[in-house]
């Protein structure tokens, strides 16, 4: 029952939040009674669930030298020595299967958005984690990925409005992980990483403007063509864009207090300001479709 803990905390299904975004396109295509199209998310919900975990397995076992001189990390399974290599090395296997197998079952082109997504993270790995902003880039590559498998998943057309937004927010939310990890990092940075400590003023500053930026997008959305043939009131959607800009203003402050995580989804999905924010935001769509 223990070695079956170490696993699960190893394959950190919290961060199964982050695959919620497969659902994105379904939301905003207002599909959400169409059963074929809430089963193709579902499978592709479930098939970045396992890669993702996967993953996990995998860049803890290349990461786990260094993980072992960290204050948090070196509490990790791996890490700690709680979970034996081969059995990571099998499980991650095994759900590689059953990830890529579940895509093919949906079909051609959301397989090749889960290889995508495989393949990219091997070089984030192996190589680009450690290439200083183009790490951070490749983050907001993958949610960006997450909600294009969702349309192809679904053959929802996603549009460039949504596209636009997710790499300024997301781009945003990567800095963000940067720079709490070099807040918490106390003059000690891992050899895997292109960052030093003075660097958390200019990450502050790029990783703010992002997630500002995200803002800007959304208010242009407003008033744009596509959201008027969309919503029937969009003229509510004003809303959006104030409520995301106080939780991008909070969320940042938080961070330079130290009181956010070195994950800001996660940390999203536990605060309660959040929570009631995301609440918000869903209930103002409601109103405004």
């Amino acid at each position: 029952m223990f070695g079956f803990w170490n696993l699960f905390l190893a394959l950190r299904t919290h961060h199964w939040c982050k695959n919620l975004l497969v659902f994105l396109p379904l939301l905003a295509a207002h599909r959400f009674a169409d059963h074929d199209v809430v089963v193709h998310s579902l499978a592709a919900f479930f098939a970045f669930c396992f890669s993702a975990s996967a993953v996990y397995l995998m860049n803890d076992l290349l990461d786990r030298e260094a993980d072992q001189a960290h204050a948090i990390k070196r509490f990790r399974p791996l890490a700690a020595g709680t979970l034996p290599v081969n059995t990571a090395i099998a499980v991650a296997i095994l759900l590689e299967i059953a990830g890529l197998a579940l895509a093919a079952c949906v079909n051609a082109q959301l397989l090749l958005a889960l290889l995508a997504y495989l393949f990219l993270n091997t070089l984030y790995s192996l190589w680009l984690k450690k290439m200083l902003i183009m790490d951070a880039v490749v983050l907001t590559f993958f949610y960006t990925l997450r909600i294009l498998a969702g349309g192809v998943a679904t053959e929802i057309w996603i549009s460039p409005w949504l596209i636009a937004f997710s790499n300024f927010f997301f781009l945003g939310l990567a800095l963000l992980k940067r720079f709490c990890e070099l807040r918490s990092a106390a003059g000690s940075i891992s050899p895997r990483r292109g960052y030093l400590p003075d660097d958390k003023l200019p990450v502050f500053v790029f990783g703010s403007c992002c997630s500002i930026l995200s803002v800007l997008v959304l208010v242009l959305y407003v008033n744009a063509p596509e959201a008027k043939e969309l919503y029937r009131f969009p003229e509510r959607l004003w809303l959006l864009s104030l409520l995301m800009l106080y939780w991008n203003c909070r969320v940042w402050v938080l961070a330079n207090r130290g009181n956010v995580n070195e994950d800001p989804i996660v940390f999203a999905f536990q605060d309660r300001a959040s929570l009631v924010t995301g609440a918000a935001i869903l209930a103002v769509l409601l109103v405004s479709a």
